[in-house]
């Protein structure tokens, strides 16, 4: 059951490694950063192929956008204060208002939606749970 796993250990080293060499003598440390985001998109996409095989990945990517665009606009939100005190105390507050917009959005989501969403969410999880510990590894 490991295969998987390290077949794409192996990809992301590999596209890691390759991007690397390309980009690090001209970009320096963008260059590695740049490596590792494409070594990892190669991982997860690799991984997602695989793990549809027993689960529908789509259905769940599906069912995740809303919280997705939900934390785009807590990051732009975010983006937009600027508070030029000590950087801790920028951070805690930054990560107050993040949760508090978080849960506000999160909130006028499934007011709008009527909690079937939520609902079909905590099954699909449910399940998932269920398939992973009936699972023997």
């Amino acid at each position: 059951m490991d295969k998987p796993y390290v077949i794409s250990a192996f990809l992301g080293a590999f596209v890691n490694l390759i991007i690397n060499m390309l980009l690090i003598p001209c970009y320096g440390s963008i260059g590695a950063s740049i490596g590792t985001f494409f070594a990892e998109f190669v991982v997860c996409i690799y991984q997602s192929y695989k793990a549809s095989l027993f689960i529908p990945v789509v259905r769940y990517v599906k069912l995740s956008l809303p919280f997705v665009l939900l934390g785009i606009v807590m990051y732009c939100l975010l983006l937009s204060f600027e508070i030029s005190t000590m950087p801790l105390v920028v951070l805690s507050i930054k990560i107050i208002i993040g949760v508090l917009i978080y849960f506000i959005v999160l909130y006028g989501i499934l007011y709008v939606f009527n909690r079937k969403m939520l609902i079909e969410l905590k099954k699909e999880m449910i399940q998932i749970m269920k398939l992973i510990f009936a699972h023997k590894f």
